[in-house]
């Protein structure tokens, strides 16, 4: 666990399509999927600031786990669907964007109500090696709902770490990983980072811890 804070603190910012790359994080980590044969593209749904800077991945599957969260800072965890319609959906119904502050899919959310989530690759098409790789960045969200926890994991599959938090936090998803997994502190997103996901660096202020 690298950084804990607010959900509504969080700031994304990526190369392709360019945004926030200026942004300075206290502490941050890789982000979302993005596709390795059209740089440009990202490989998840991104909704941030009022932005859709990435779309959700319709032609790999019909459900992805992520998270919304609403402007008020309640954050929410569950399932981004496609209807027979095209029209994407959360939990079911359509989203209210004016509502949201951002939304995110990811690759597998392991840990749902504080319980964990049995056959994640089945569920949302995930291959096992995304379901099953030690290394990877991760978003936890704790039973308040409004604060989350940042992180890296160098050596421990998402079903082993999440028995640690079963009943302790409310939902835990995992993001890229693989080759793409980092971290840093106190700068802006570096050119080895494609997207990225942090607390961005106030002035005067203490770091996250």
């Amino acid at each position: 666990m690298l950084a804990k804070g607010l959900a509504i603190a969080l700031a994304f910012a990526c190369w392709n399509p360019s945004h926030n790359t200026s942004l300075t994080f206290s502490v941050a980590i890789n982000g979302v999927f993005y596709n390795t044969k059209h740089p440009r593209v990202l490989a998840s749904f991104v909704f941030w600031d009022g932005k859709i800077l990435g779309a959700f991945p319709s032609t790999e599957t019909r459900r992805r786990g992520g998270l919304v969260c609403y402007k008020d800072g309640y954050v929410e965890a569950g399932y981004f669907t496609v209807n027979e319609k095209g029209e994407l959906l959360w939990n079911g119904k359509k989203p209210s964007w004016e509502k949201v502050k951002w939304a995110i899919s990811g690759g597998g959310l392991f840990l749902l109500d504080g319980k964990p989530v049995r056959g994640v690759g089945r569920l949302e098409n995930l291959s096992s090696y995304i379901v099953n790789h030690p290394r990877y960045s991760y978003i936890l969200v704790h039973k308040d709902r409004r604060t989350v926890t940042i992180g890296v994991s160098n050596g421990t599959p998402p079903y082993s770490l999440v028995k640690r938090f079963v009943g302790e936090y409310y939902a835990f998803l995992r993001l890229d990983g693989g080759g793409a997994t980092a971290s840093f502190r106190n700068r802006s997103i570096p050119r080895s980072v494609h997207n990225a996901i942090g607390f961005p660096k106030i002035p005067n202020a203490p770091a996250n811890k």
